[in-house]
């Protein structure tokens, strides 16, 4: 159902300019439904939370070498802030 709300992500950045990013954050959004009553939390916070991921890694690495699956090798640091 749609409400008419318009969001804006403020997380993110290039690296997930790449092949395989957006089947990651399928699965990410596809676990926050099983955690969340509301749907429309579960996608802000999956969006939110692979955006993150992704300025944690180019923090620490260059962008240009982020691989889809090291997105979720990063989501435990990146949640344990919202801890």
């Amino acid at each position: 159902m749609l409400d008419g709300d318009c969001w804006s992500n403020p997380t993110g950045n290039g690296a997930l300019a790449k092949g395989g990013t957006g089947d990651t954050l399928t699965g990410m959004i596809l676990g926050m439904l099983c955690c969340h009553k509301d749907p429309k939390h579960a996608v802000l916070n999956a969006v939110y939370l692979h955006g993150a991921c992704a300025e944690l890694w180019t923090d620490e690495h260059s962008a240009h070498t982020l691989l889809a699956h090291e997105l979720s090798d990063m989501l435990p640091r990146v949640w344990k802030r919202f801890e």
